[in-house]
């Protein structure tokens, strides 16, 4: 594997690891798992608080993708990014 350089530090979690591209978003998520929520929780706050930090980059109709790891180390990726719900329409979000 090639060495890629980055201005991130690696981190490194024995229970989770929250991943943000905002430093205080992903201290809302860690927060939120320090006070005893789960991991839906952490990324609901992690996501609200990059819409706050960044609101050019992210919102509650945008796409990006959730990738969970259970505790047997099956992987589960949701790619919310490229596709519509099956029942969306060109006109969904038109004013009635």
């Amino acid at each position: 594997m090639t060495s890629i350089p980055t201005q991130k530090q690696p981190v490194y979690g024995s229970q989770a690891v929250v991943a943000a591209n905002q430093p205080i978003a992903s201290a809302a998520g860690i927060s939120v798992l320090a006070a005893g929520g789960n991991v839906a929780d952490a990324a609901v706050a992690t996501a609200f608080t990059c819409g706050v930090v960044e609101p050019q980059m992210v919102g509650p109709m945008g796409g990006g993708y959730i990738v969970f790891r259970d505790a047997d180390g099956g992987v589960l990726v949701i790619d919310n990014y490229a596709e519509a719900a099956s029942a969306a329409t060109d006109t969904l979000y038109e004013p009635d």
